[in-house]
């Protein structure tokens, strides 16, 4: 009985934090908003913590103080550099034969792409899980950490955003 009871209270507790209105969803950086579409003034919360490097600064795990702001600045420089360059999915939808348009990037294009490989070959090894955390959303594990955040300095140093200390 004992036990079954304890089940029941683990259970209700892990239910207490799901959905929009759970805990950890309130405590997210949050305002609440007039939606845009709405006329009869319906309110929302809109969400700050959109990507995944928003979520890893305000959870603290990019450090603290200036060092974090400028990893964070560091990523969202390296994922906007990737749009620039073409690189993001298109998700469009064709249901007939392409009958237009041409398969060249524009100049401006090509040099956000050769920046970018620029910046990526500078990486080295940290290419990968720098590409990961700011451009992906992946999340690396904690034994990763110290890889991550080296990473996002690297990306800092070579965007010209500040020079953090090195992580050790």
């Amino acid at each position: 009985m004992a036990r079954t009871r304890s089940k029941i209270r683990s259970k209700a507790r892990l239910q207490t934090d799901l959905g929009p209105r759970g805990e950890a969803s309130l405590r997210r950086p949050s305002a609440i908003v007039q939606a845009p579409e709405a006329t009869a003034g319906v309110l929302v919360r809109r969400f700050a913590d959109v990507t995944l490097i928003d979520r890893l600064l305000s959870s603290g795990w990019l450090g603290m103080g200036e060092e974090a702001r400028i990893r964070h600045e560091a990523a969202l420089a390296l994922r906007e550099l990737h749009h620039s360059a073409g690189l993001t999915p298109q998700c469009i939808a064709a249901y007939q034969v392409s009958t237009g348009g041409s398969d060249e990037m524009s100049d401006r294009e090509a040099e956000a792409r050769a920046r970018y490989n620029r910046v990526l070959r500078a990486l080295g090894t940290y290419a990968d899980t720098a590409q990961d955390l700011a451009v992906y959303d992946h999340q690396p594990g904690m034994a990763r950490r110290v890889h991550g955040l080296r990473a996002l300095d690297l990306v800092a140093g070579e965007l010209g955003i500040a020079r953090v200390a090195k992580c050790s």
